[in-house]
C-alpha cells in the first residue's frame, strides 16, 4: 500500500442519444376533443421500468452515499478490506505487485527498519523483510492483518498491527524506509505524507505507489495503453492473458468499495507533497493506471 493511474473514461457524454421514437399506443399530451387546448403540456418522460437488481443496486448505492458523492467512513473502509480479506486469495500478479520491484530499486541493500503504511495482506512487506532486519506493517483491517500474519508465518522479522493512519502516534526519526502501497487515497494526503516523512532517518526514502484520478489528456492517453499493456505484461509473466476468475462475492465487494473511492489527480498530489514539505519529491504517472512517488529524507 508507471506513470499513470486513469481511471476509466467514460464516453458516454461525447455520444448523443438518438430520440426516442413514438409509439402509437402512447397515451396523447392531452384529452382528445373536437378543438385542441390553447396550452398543451410537455409530454412527461417515460421511465423504463426498474427490475429486481437495478432497485437493489441503487438502493445499497444509497445507503452507502455513492449517489451523494460522499468518500466512506473509516468504518465503513474497515468493513469493506474486512470482507475483501475474507474472500481474498494469495499470491498471482497483478498491477500492485508489477511495481515492486521498481520500488525496491529505490532502497539500499539493506535497511535496519521499515514501515508500511496500509499493508493489505502483506504482500510488499514480505518484499521489506528480506532487506531489513526488522519491518512494522499496519492496517485499518483486523481482518487483512490476520490474513498477512498467516501468510508470513516464516518471516519472524516482521511485526504486523491494527491501527489507524490518522490517529496512529507516527514515531518521529524511526525509520530507513516508509511505503505505502493503494492505501493513501483513502487518508488525507498532506497531513499523511507529512507524518510519514517526519517517521524517516536522514536520508531514509518515502515509497508511494497508489490510483490518481485522470484528468489530461495524457492521462487518458497512457489509461488507453494500459489496458493492452496490462495483457501483454500478464501473458509474458504469467502464461495467460486474463487473470483467474474472481468468486462473485470477491468481485462484488470490490465493485461496491470503488464505487465511493475518491483518488487524487496528479495534480493534487503533487500540491500535497508541497505542502507537507517534501521539497524535491518525484511524481510520476505509470502505465497500470497507477502514480509513484519517491522522496528522500533530506541529510542533516
Amino acid at each position: 500500500m508507471l506513470e499513470s493511474v486513469p481511471t476509466t473514461y467514460d464516453l458516454s457524454e461525447a455520444i448523443p442519444r438518438r430520440a426516442s421514437p413514438v409509439r402509437l399506443d402512447d397515451p396523447p399530451p392531452y384529452p382528445i376533443s373536437p378543438r385542441p387546448p390553447a396550452a398543451p403540456s410537455v409530454l412527461p418522460k417515460r421511465r423504463p421500468a426498474k427490475t429486481g437488481k437495478l432497485r437493489l443496486r441503487r438502493r445499497r448505492a444509497t445507503s452507502r452515499g455513492h449517489r451523494t458523492g460522499r468518500t466512506q467512513s473509516t468504518q465503513e473502509v474497515r468493513e469493506d478490506f474486512d470482507r475483501i480479506a475474507g474472500l481474498s486469495r494469495e499470491g498471482g500478479w497483478d498491477h500492485n505487485s508489477h511495481y515492486h520491484p521498481l520500488l525496491l530499486r529505490q532502497l539500499p541493500l539493506r535497511l535496519h527498519e521499515a514501515l508500511e503504511v496500509g499493508c493489505g495482506t502483506g504482500a510488499f512487506v514480505r518484499s521489506l523483510a528480506g532487506r531489513s532486519e526488522r519491518v512494522l506493517a499496519v492496517d485499518l483491517s483486523p481482518r487483512m492483518v490476520e490474513v498477512a500474519r498467516a501468510r508470513s508465518k516464516g518471516y519472524t522479522n516482521v511485526e504486523y498491527a491494527v491501527a489507524d493512519a490518522n490517529s496512529w502516534p507516527f514515531p518521529e526519526g524511526r525509520f530507513d524506509c516508509v511505503a505505502s502501497i493503494t492505501a493513501l487515497h483513502h487518508l488525507p494526503l498532506a497531513p499523511t505524507l507529512r507524518k510519514m516523512g517526519d517517521a524517516l532517518r536522514p536520508g531514509g526514502p518515502l515509497l508511494v505507489l497508489d490510483l490518481y484520478k485522470a484528468r489530461s489528456p495524457a492521462d487518458y492517453l497512457v489509461g488507453a495503453l494500459g489496458f493492452p499493456a496490462s495483457k501483454a505484461i500478464r501473458l509474458a509473466r504469467t502464461g495467460a492473458m486474463s487473470g483467474p476468475r474472481q468468486p462473485p462475492e470477491l468481485r462484488r465487494a470490490w465493485e461496491e468499495h470503488y464505487a465511493t473511492d475518491r483518488f487524487p489527480t496528479l495534480a493534487e498530489v503533487r500540491e500535497a507533497c508541497a505542502e507537507a514539505g517534501l521539497r524535491g519529491a518525484r511524481v510520476r504517472r505509470r502505465l497500470l493506471w497507477r502514480y509513484s512517488l519517491v522522496w528522500r529524507k533530506p541529510m542533516r
